[in-house]
């Protein structure tokens, strides 16, 4: 009846609830096929009488009854009661346009939902949201049906628009250029958008710690970008304290975008009680916009480290002071990896009794180095991979010719909501001819529980642990984990000496640790078996702070 009052306005009539008055009516059934559906209102007419509303509406509901009819509506015109259906064919074929991301025979295959016997679908039957869905599934929010028809011989003709992209605007840049934002995104006007791409460039962008915030709008096919750039240039200052190295403290001045250069400058300074660093580097990410990045910098170096008998009790120290440059062009794989090939020329001064006073090194390297781990501190998913190969070369200024291979494998796997397995792989390996000061070194609280930072050095070195570790959920003061870690490992002096089981330690250990805004906080106990001339013993570690 309300399809009936909309059509009211070419009819003077008055109508009350029950009765349609009208001065005659006359009944035109348009586009039904079947005529001997004994329509209710055929009937009052013929009996002399006005139909009332109720049968009216009793004749659409009937007429639509019919396979054949997708629906019917009833209309007054001057004093004629009109039926008209639009038809609800078989198809015949179904043609597309405007698609790229589908290969039209899935998307018709998607239309026809579950009917096996594709030949009796109807217009009906044409699962259209099923259709859209296809589209979201496969990142694409802007995907719509812009138009459908359908012809008597069941023809169905369907225009899609595959919400492209129109334009692309960058806002809230001030240093950086609109090519090192680009760089991250794989956006092309014309295409059509994929918001899972996108999703993924935005944290990537947001990875490179060049910006606060970095979120996307989208609206009528343009994709604005949205930044807020961390100030420029930017102080940091860090402090920390160990059971092993005792105080340190961190001072960095960086500038994210040099003039006409781009890249990053910084200015870095550690100083600790055994350890010193100072450094000057410049790195850009984004060479020429792309992924290439590249890196040189001035490097002067002071680190201590002690001599431990068997019962693990320090017997004196010996130090290394380097001088140097290290310079670096390699290929970024997104966020999460890249390939480096670089040079470093360094001068070393020692004390230790067994290497020379001075030495002046030379080296080539390749490292290459992947990292989908969730978090830096404290993972619960994700794998991160080292891998370093050096050659040390007698030219150039160099004293000694040597190789050098490492590679650290560590993979964090949730078994439950609260519970992580973590495990990690070491191996090195040098040749015969490597200076002591590049010799492996094993030993710590993140290395080898029960062993001192650093307390054993070789030219070979291969070790395992496996840690289970349980998130407490305590959020009261940080984010609380226990945990408890077995070590196996071994090191050699000589690199053709033979290897025996005998040679491996075995140390144990458990951690209670909290993720803080100053850093992480941990106190460990950390026990190692006898063995490898090597006395048991028990080690309290305690550390605060990043350990940079």
């Amino acid at each position: 009846m309300d399809r009936l009052k909309e059509k009211l306005s070419l009819l003077k009539c008055r109508q009350d609830s029950c009765v349609v008055a009208a001065h005659y009516f006359r009944i035109n059934s348009q586009n039904i096929p079947n005529r001997e559906l004994q329509l209710k209102a055929y009937r009052a007419i013929n009996n002399g009488r006005l139909p009332r509303r109720c049968e009216i509406q009793d004749d659409l509901d009937k007429i639509e009854e019919n396979p054949d009819i997708l629906c019917a509506e009833a209309s007054v015109s001057g004093d004629t009661l009109i039926y008209q259906a639009i038809l609800n064919p078989i198809i015949t074929s179904i043609e597309f346009t405007g698609v790229t991301q589908f290969d039209p025979s899935e998307l018709q295959n998607i239309l026809g939902g579950e009917i096996k016997n594709k030949d009796s679908l109807r217009y009906s039957d044409l699962r259209l949201e099923d259709l859209l869905r296809a589209y979201r599934r496969i990142g694409n929010p802007l995907a719509k049906i812009e138009s459908i028809s359908c012809g008597q011989d069941g023809r169905v003709q369907i225009y899609i628009d595959e919400g492209r992209i129109r334009r692309i605007r960058i806002e809230g840049l001030k240093h950086l250029s609109e090519g090192r934002v680009m760089r991250d995104f794989n956006l092309e006007i014309g295409r059509p958008l994929n918001v899972v791409e996108l999703n993924r460039s935005l944290d990537e962008l947001f990875g490179s710690d060049l910006f606060n915030i970095v979120r996307a709008t989208i609206a009528d096919g343009v994709i604005t970008i949205k930044v807020q750039e961390k100030p420029t240039p930017r102080l940091r200052l860090g402090a920390g304290v160990d059971s092993e190295r005792h105080g340190r403290g961190l001072v960095e001045l960086s500038h994210e975008s040099i003039p006409l250069l781009g890249g990053q400058a910084t200015a870095w300074i550690k100083y600790g009680e055994f350890d010193e660093r100072y450094e000057l580097t410049y790195r850009n990410l984004a060479i020429l916009k792309t992924y290439l990045e590249g890196s040189v910098s001035l490097i002067s170096s002071r680190t201590e480290y002690h001599y431990y008998d068997a019962r693990g009790e320090s017997q004196g120290g010996y130090h290394f002071d380097r001088l140097g440059i290290s310079a670096y062009i390699g290929q970024q794989f997104h966020t999460w990896g890249r390939l480096l090939f670089g040079f470093q020329a360094s001068r070393v001064r020692s004390n230790y009794q067994y290497a020379p006073p001075e030495l002046n090194l030379r080296k080539f390297f390749i490292r290459s180095e992947l990292d989908t781990q969730d978090r830096s501190d404290f993972p619960s998913t994700g794998l991160r991979y080292d891998f370093l190969l050096e050659t040390g070369a007698s030219t150039l200024g160099g004293e000694i010719a040597y190789n050098r291979m490492q590679v650290e494998l560590n993979k964090a796997q949730p078994i439950t909501r609260r519970i992580t397995v973590l495990a990690r792989v070491r191996g090195g390996l040098c040749d015969q001819t490597t200076p002591f000061p590049e010799w492996f070194r094993l030993g710590g609280e993140t290395s080898f529980y029960g062993l001192h930072y650093h307390e054993l050095a070789g030219r070979q070195v291969a070790n395992l642990s496996i840690e289970i570790r349980e998130d407490l959920i305590s959020r009261f003061l940080a984010d609380s984990f226990l945990s408890i870690r077995g070590d196996v490992g071994a090191i050699w002096e000589d690199q053709e000496g033979d290897i025996s089981t005998d040679d491996f330690m075995r140390g144990i250990g458990l951690s209670l640790a909290l993720d803080t805004f100053l850093g992480p906080m941990s106190l460990s106990y950390g026990h190692l078996f006898s063995g490898r001339k090597l006395r048991e013993r028990d080690l309290i570690y305690f550390n605060i702070g990043h350990r940079f």
